[in-house]
C-alpha cells in the first residue's frame, strides 16, 4: 500500500455567526495525487443570512471551481454588477487581476475547489 499521509488528516469543521446570519465550512486536504493540480484545501460550505448578500471576491493565484448544492450564486462579470450571470450547478472563475462580485439571496451551499492555473487553463477556464 502506498504511503498516504493525507488519509489520516481529519476533515476540519469551522462554524461562525454574525448579526446577519451563520456559516459552516468543512475543509479537507486533497489526496496526494491531486495536490499538483489543486491550490490549498477542498472546502464545503453552507451560509445562511437573513437577507441577500453582495460580496466582493478578491483575485487569487488560482482558478475557482464551484459546485453548487443549493440555489445558484450570481457571479458578476469583471467586477461589474450590471452583467450578472446565472449558472445552474456551479461555475468556473478564471484568473483575473480585478475583483469580482458574487451575490446570493440569503442561502448558499456548495463545494469550492481552487485549481492551479496550469490545470485550470488546460480544462478551458478563462485566464487573462
Amino acid at each position: 500500500m502506498r504511503n498516504r499521509p493525507w488519509a489520516h488528516e481529519p476533515t476540519r469543521f469551522l462554524r461562525g455567526a454574525h448579526d446577519e446570519g451563520r456559516w459552516e465550512m468543512a475543509i479537507r486536504t486533497p489526496s496526494e495525487s491531486l495536490r499538483p493540480y489543486l491550490h490549498g484545501h477542498i472546502a464545503g460550505y453552507d451560509e445562511r443570512t437573513g437577507a441577500p448578500v453582495h460580496r466582493r471576491e478578491f483575485p487569487g493565484p488560482f482558478v475557482v471551481l464551484i459546485f453548487e448544492l443549493g440555489p445558484p450564486i450570481r457571479p458578476c462579470d469583471y467586477g461589474s454588477t450590471s452583467r450578472v450571470s446565472r449558472h445552474s450547478g456551479g461555475f468556473v472563475a478564471g484568473l483575473d487581476e480585478r475583483f469580482a462580485i458574487t451575490e446570493h439571496d440569503g442561502f448558499q451551499q456548495g463545494i469550492q475547489v481552487n485549481l492551479t492555473p496550469t490545470i485550470g487553463t488546460m480544462n478551458g477556464a478563462c485566464a487573462s
